[in-house]
């Protein structure tokens, strides 16, 4: 390696025992190497003061005709059980349809509905409103080889 010392740099030539150490200090610089990692975050400073509160807006007023009702369907708990059937619902095979109480049967409460083979379980539910949101949220279990549950809801308008 050959130092040049027009640019301004210092040869210093060292001995060792076992080794020549040369030191060089050159003037121009290569090339800047990566980012280091970023270090860990500083403590949060104090709070602000906070401002002013804005004015009041004006009374809103409900224009619209979907208001809440609560829950319309009847005995959707399956709770009021009279003859081991669900009050408030309608089967095509009440033969089919069973009130089940044991334990591993119920998901919440104290009742669940057993619907055998090509049974049905329906209510309907009158002054339904078009263009307001209805939620209907169940529980369905089932066991054996071939089990299927078909769930509709159906909107009829006159």
């Amino acid at each position: 390696m050959n130092f040049n010392n027009d640019d301004n740099c210092h040869v210093e030539k060292k001995k060792h025992c076992c080794h020549e150490k040369i030191i060089c200090c050159f003037r121009s610089k290569g090339p800047t190497g990566p980012t280091g990692p970023r270090g860990a975050t500083g403590p949060t400073g104090p709070t602000g003061a906070r401002g002013a509160t804005g004015p009041t807006g004006p009374t809103g007023n409900c224009t619209c005709s979907c208001v809440s009702r609560g829950e319309l369907v009847v005995n959707g708990g399956m709770k009021i059980v009279i003859d081991d059937k669900p009050t408030g619902w309608i089967f095509t095979n009440p033969d089919d349809i069973t009130s089940e109480n044991s334990q591993g049967r119920v998901h919440s409460g104290n009742w669940s509905v057993n619907i055998g083979d090509d049974s049905t379980l329906s209510q309907v539910i009158n002054n339904i409103e078009a263009g307001c949101f209805y939620e209907l949220s169940f529980f369905a279990r089932g066991e054996g080889a071939q089990v299927s549950l078909n769930a509709n809801v159906i909107f009829l308008t006159n």
